[in-house]
This record gives C-alpha cells, sequence and structure tokens, in this order.
C-alpha cells in the first residue's frame, strides 16, 4: 500500500487514514470516483508551484545569460502546466 505494489480495500484501514488526514474515507477508498478534498487539491497545487519555480531556478541557473523573452516563455509555460493540473 505505501510502495503502491499492493491492491488494498481494506474499510477500517481507509477510515483510520481518513481521521489521522481529515478527509473523507471515501477519497481514500473509492480513488478516482471519489471527490478530491479542497484541502488536498490546495495542498497539490501548492507542490506544483514550488516544483515549477524550482524549474524556473535551475533554467536561469543553467541557461546562464537568458534573454528575458525566453525566460517569459518559460515561466508562462510551466504556470500554464501548474494551472492545467
Amino acid at each position: 500500500m505505501v510502495n503502491g505494489h499492493r491492491y488494498v480495500q481494506d474499510r477500517p484501514l481507509f477510515e483510520v487514514l481518513a481521521e489521522f488526514f481529515d478527509v473523507d474515507a471515501a477519497f481514500l477508498a473509492d480513488g478516482d470516483d471519489a471527490p478530491m478534498p479542497a484541502k488536498v487539491r490546495a495542498q497539490l497545487d501548492l507542490v506544483r508551484s514550488m516544483r515549477a519555480e524550482k524549474v524556473k531556478s535551475y533554467a536561469v541557473r543553467t541557461l546562464g545569460n537568458i534573454s528575458p523573452e525566453a525566460l517569459e516563455a518559460i515561466s508562462r509555460f510551466l504556470d500554464k502546466e501548474v494551472a492545467n493540473r
């Protein structure tokens, strides 16, 4: 279950985990059929934004003397990717 190599259908376990993570048990047990809680969606959006910022920073450091236009294009692309998730 932890590393994705085992299919788990243990409802009591899902209920305990849901209580711990403060989410609906259906979100854990029903997979794609259950709506994603707003709290989880917000956390994932934050992680995506942070990753995009790391990529932007890496591009600037790696590419060195990059034009402002190219940097803006990279930023727009990454921002669009984050928004589409």
